[in-house]
C-alpha cells in the first residue's frame, strides 16, 4: 500500500499539483478569512482586563458544495465602540442566520 501512496504523491508532483490543490477555491478562502477574523479578534485570556466582551456565532456557506460551516468568534475589546466595530465587521461574514450578536459589560 505504500508504494500506491508514493505512486500516487509522485504523479501529483510530475503534474504540478500537491494535496493543498486539491481543496476547493472558495473552501480554501472560506477557511482562511474564519482564521484571518479569528487571528483579528483580541482573546479574552490574552486580554483578561478587557471590559468589553464581543460574541458572534452563526454559519457560512461555502458555495461550491452547499456545505455548512458554523462559526463562532469571542473577542475581549477596551471600549464599547471597539467591540460594536468588530461585532459589525465579523457579522458581515456570516451568510446564514446570526445566532449571537452581542457586546456586553464584562462580569
Amino acid at each position: 500500500m505504500k508504494y500506491g501512496k508514493r505512486l500516487v504523491a509522485g504523479a501529483l508532483a510530475v503534474c504540478g499539483l500537491s494535496v493543498a490543490a486539491l481543496v476547493t477555491p472558495v473552501q480554501a478562502t472560506t477557511l482562511s478569512e474564519i482564521a484571518a477574523i479569528r487571528k483579528a479578534t483580541p482573546s479574552c485570556n490574552a486580554n483578561p482586563g478587557a471590559p468589553w466582551v464581543g460574541r458572534v456565532s452563526g454559519s457560512v456557506e461555502n458555495d461550491i458544495d452547499d456545505r455548512i460551516i458554523p462559526v463562532s468568534f469571542v473577542g475581549c475589546f477596551q471600549s464599547q465602540p471597539e467591540c460594536e466595530r468588530w461585532k459589525e465587521k465579523t457579522s458581515g461574514f456570516i451568510t446564514g442566520p446570526i445566532i449571537q450578536y452581542s457586546c456586553d459589560a464584562r462580569k
